[in-house]
Order: structure tokens, then sequence, then C-alpha cells
């Protein structure tokens, strides 16, 4: 898990960079999940990821289009989960007064199967940018089991 709090210092992680091909896996508790939630941002046009749910006795993978952080999701799966944020840097001061986004995917699971674990795969910028991409994964929020909604938090920046 992250240090995501108002409690935490301003020079510690509060995301979880994700490299360009790179890729990060978890493990959830062994349970049926009726909802699946990740949370991401993206930068530098936006990034395409591939994610895989682990089931005891099955796989499935979905592909997702993280929008730059400044861009509403064209993808059917991806949200806005919160709008309109200001860019803080570590001095705890605004760099950017709003419009930075943090985006939600919304997984179709397999409500009958057991989860087990999902993978995270970053592929490559959706557009050419002068920055490169930075993939950053959100700290979970929540969990759910027995046919419950499951949130977990993961952010591409």
């Amino acid at each position: 898990m992250l240090n995501f709090s108002n409690d935490a210092l301003a020079t510690s992680p509060q995301t979880h960079l994700v490299p360009v091909s790179g890729m990060f896996t978890f493990t959830v508790p062994t349970a049926t999940y009726s909802k699946f939630f990740l949370f991401f941002n993206g930068a530098a046009g936006g990034t395409a990821i591939k994610v895989t749910l682990t089931y005891s006795d099955a796989m499935d993978t979905q592909n997702a289009t993280i929008p730059d952080y400044y861009s509403d999701p064209t993808d059917p799966t991806v949200f806005n989960l919160a709008p309109n944020l200001a860019k803080w840097d570590m001095k705890t001061a605004i760099n950017e007064a709003d419009h930075h986004n943090i985006n939600g995917v919304a997984l179709t699971t397999m409500p009958t199967k057991m989860l087990t674990s999902v993978k995270v795969e970053r592929g490559a910028q959706v557009r050419a940018s002068a920055r490169p991409a930075r993939p950053r994964a959100l700290p979970a929020a929540s969990r759910s089991r027995q046919s419950r909604p499951a949130t977990r938090a993961a952010v591409v920046e």
C-alpha cells in the first residue's frame, strides 16, 4: 500500500510510478467480486493499459485507455473519479489551479469465480508529447468480498 494521506510528508511517495512497458501485480483476498475498480491518472497524451484478472480456475484480460490528466475519458469503461483537481508541488504550493483528473476503470468480473490477483501492464503513450508519460498507481481505497463491490486504487500518470 502507498502512503496516501494528508498527514504524510509532501516528499513521501503518494503514487506508484509505472514506466513504459512496465507492470505491477497485486493479490486480492480470494473471493468472488461483483465489481472491481482501478484508479489512474495519465499524462503526455494518455496511456493504454492491459489488466489481467486471475481467478482460481480462469483468467480474463481487459484493455482501457487512460486519458491525459487534462482530457476527459473517451473509453466507455473509464470515468472521472475526482475531476478538476489542482496540481501541487513538493513544497505544497499549487503549480496548476485546476483540471487534473483521477480516472477510474470499471472492470467486468466473473462474479461466480474466485478472484486471486490482478496484473496491470502499461503500454505506450496514446500520442506523442514533449515530456515522457509517467504512469503512477494510487493506493487501494477498499476491498469487498463475497460478491460485493471491490475498489482497488491504481493510477497511471
